[in-house]
């Protein structure tokens, strides 16, 4: 842990750094041997992107803490499932007066150094990596006085919160039990409060703002474990998307839709044409689902245009011994303009890497799928099929 001071992280900007990789990075350290968080609220979709520092941080004999809250209707059922499983040490806090719990504190330590995040992140994939978040990271040393002190304040102040009687208890699968029949705590599952916050979104679009999100700006990494179908919840979210109202729920084929697990796909003459739209492979609406939740990039249909949504991530693709790791994977789910010849919304995607594409051909069978959180995807040879699938399949379920 190099002494650099102290530091400003400001996200989700390129030239910055990220909470979550200050945390992860410091995790990393061999000589790290405490972690002890104090946050308003935690989920999986943040605790799932550090879960392997952490179990990595307690093999190795060290110790994990933690205080998180549920206020203001931020806990989660699965968020608070998963700091049991990866806490030595974890407690709930909840003030049933006026105040609320809202601090964010990391501390990474040994016995001679600490980073200490200090700032506006929470537990949650937004706030760890991809939310507009302030805070001060302190690089210290803990043999300087001063350095000292500092720490010395910010441990004071996780020791008072742990001391405040009834207000801040053990968290355990019965605690958690408790907290989902208390009246006055609101504990959901996350694909209740994703539902929620998409219901919120469809009353109506910005128009002072603009219609898309704005571009360039840092995502996540994957999940470190396999993303929960009701998973995350502040656009953290890997848990299946809802189709909107105006998409039909089986698509024009009729193909499944798909609320977990991964699927299959022969590539046709499009598909793979370096001329017609290269490199943009068009997947069975159903599957949408698998790729997440999207943002709105472009909507011009108030005035009867076209409307885009995307997304982007890391992808692995694997061709045999072949294996490449890209960053410029995308999902766009596009609808035509209403006085389009043709009115079928399309799911496209994309890797964006043309030495991949330039190994695909017509017949070939994409695999999608995710391993330990990350998206996978593996070419097949012309021909193959699952397991008592008909060969003529031209897509489906795993």
């Amino acid at each position: 842990m190099p002494r650099m001071g102290f530091r400003f992280v400001g996200q989700p900007f390129p030239e910055n750094d990220q909470i979550g990789e200050v945390v992860r990075s410091a995790l990393k350290e061999p000589d790290a041997i405490h972690l002890w968080v104090a946050t308003a609220w935690g989920k999986q979709s943040g605790l799932s992107r550090i879960a392997k520092e952490i179990e990595a941080l307690r093999d190795r004999g060290g110790y994990a803490e933690c205080i998180v809250g549920v206020d203001e209707g931020g806990a989660t059922v699965e968020g608070l499932n998963r700091t049991v499983e990866l806490f030595d040490a974890p407690y709930v806090f909840h003030d049933p007066g006026q105040r609320t719990f809202h601090p964010k504190i990391y501390v990474v330590q040994n016995d001679d150094r600490a980073v200490a995040v200090v700032g506006s992140g929470n537990l949650t994939r937004g706030g760890l990596f991809t939310n507009y978040e302030g805070s001060i990271v302190a690089d210290l040393d803990l043999h300087d006085p001063d350095d000292a002190a500092f720490f010395a304040g910010v441990r004071d102040y996780y020791e008072r919160l742990k001391g405040l009687g009834d207000a801040c208890k053990p968290l355990s699968l019965e605690t958690i039990e408790q907290l989902k029949r208390d009246p006055r705590v609101i504990v959901e599952s996350e694909r209740q409060a994703n539902r929620q916050r998409r219901d919120r979104q469809r009353r109506g679009r910005s128009t002072l703002f603009g219609d898309g999100a704005v571009p360039g700006l840092l995502g996540a990494p994957p999940p470190a474990t396999q993303p929960l179908p009701d998973d995350e919840a502040d656009d953290d979210t890997l848990e299946p998307r809802e189709s909107p109202d105006h998409h039909q729920a089986g698509g024009e084929t009729g193909e499944p839709r798909v609320t977990s697990g991964g699927f299959f796909k022969a590539l046709s003459k499009n598909d793979v044409s370096l001329k017609d739209s290269p490199g943009q492979i068009i997947i069975p609406i159903g599957f949408l689902p698998f790729f997440g939740e999207l943002s709105v990039q472009k909507d011009e249909s108030a005035q009867g245009g076209p409307r885009q949504e995307h997304r982007e991530f890391s992808v692995t693709f694997r061709d045999g011994d072949f294996v490449q790791i890209v960053q410029t994977g995308r999902v766009i789910l596009y609808e035509p303009a209403k006085n389009h010849k043709r009115q079928n919304s399309e799911v496209r995607f994309t890797f964006r890497d043309r030495e991949i594409l330039t190994r695909l051909a017509e017949g070939d069978v994409l695999v999608f799928g995710y391993e330990g959180g990350g998206m996978v995807v593996e070419r097949r040879e012309n021909g193959w099929r699952p397991a008592g699938v008909p060969s003529n399949t031209r897509f489906g379920t795993l």
